[in-house]
């Protein structure tokens, strides 16, 4: 699934939040960008309903899209994108993170930045379903 079109769709009732976790947790992999072994890129926006800055790390349901951002957000060369093969790894490292919320599949609109945006207490949440259904 493309998470850029996620909150539209579930602002419009063709999913509902349940359809995009499982979505979320039967990913076969997530990608993020990264500098040295631990530095995932994130982004310092704008947040228009609280109207503070937020930490918002950043990642990505495939490959494409994954390179698609570092073009998107010119990157420097020195960053490279890794991949998780385990969804709970990826929303573990994101949430041992300072950051408000995580964005999968963003990408910059004009000034807004696109994709499914998940606070921390909805990743806290999800890294626990994570983990009941690897156990079940």
């Amino acid at each position: 699934m493309d998470f850029r079109i996620a909150s539209q769709k579930l602002d419009q009732g063709e999913l509902s939040q349940d359809d995009i976790t499982r979505q979320i947790l039967n990913l076969p992999c997530v990608y993020g960008i990264f500098r040295d072994q631990s530095k995932i890129f994130c982004l310092e926006v704008n947040n228009r309903q609280t109207s503070s800055e937020i930490t918002v790390a950043l990642l990505y349901s495939n490959l494409k899209l994954a390179v698609e951002a570092t073009n998107e957000f010119q990157i420097p060369n020195s960053w490279y994108i890794a991949q998780w093969s385990e969804i709970e790894d990826a929303l573990q490292a994101c949430l041992e993170l300072e950051i408000d919320a995580v964005a999968f599949d963003s990408l910059p609109e004009d000034d807004t930045l696109s994709g499914l945006i998940i606070d921390k207490e909805s990743l806290k949440e999800l890294i626990w379903l994570s983990l009941t259904s690897t156990n079940s």
